[in-house]
Order: structure tokens, then sequence, then C-alpha cells
């Protein structure tokens, strides 16, 4: 998927105030540790909000 790709899709969520999280790294096409903790980070904060509304009676 190129950049402008994914900043549309960034741009047309927001535009219905849905949250995104929008990171860019300055690096090839490959993936490094920072950006690994940071997609970690995002799923364990996702899953334990989705978690927390489940566990709601």
């Amino acid at each position: 998927m190129s950049l402008r790709l994914g900043e549309q899709a960034r741009d047309f969520l927001q535009a219905r105030r849905i949250p995104v999280a929008w990171h860019t790294y300055a690096m090839p096409h490959s993936v490094c540790l920072e950006e690994i903790a940071a997609i970690g980070a995002w799923l364990n904060a996702t899953f334990s909000r989705i978690a927390q509304q489940t566990a709601q009676p």
C-alpha cells in the first residue's frame, strides 16, 4: 500500500470522527523495533478496551 493511500484512508476515517492512530517511520519498506512496539501498544490498548466493554453487564 502506498503512503498516499494510507493517508487517504486515515483522512476518510477521521472525517467521520473515527479515532485513528497514525504513525510514519523514516525507513525503507520494512519494519523497525519502534514500529513493532507501537503496534503492540495499540493492540494491548484496543483489546483491553474491548474486554472492558464486553465485561460490563
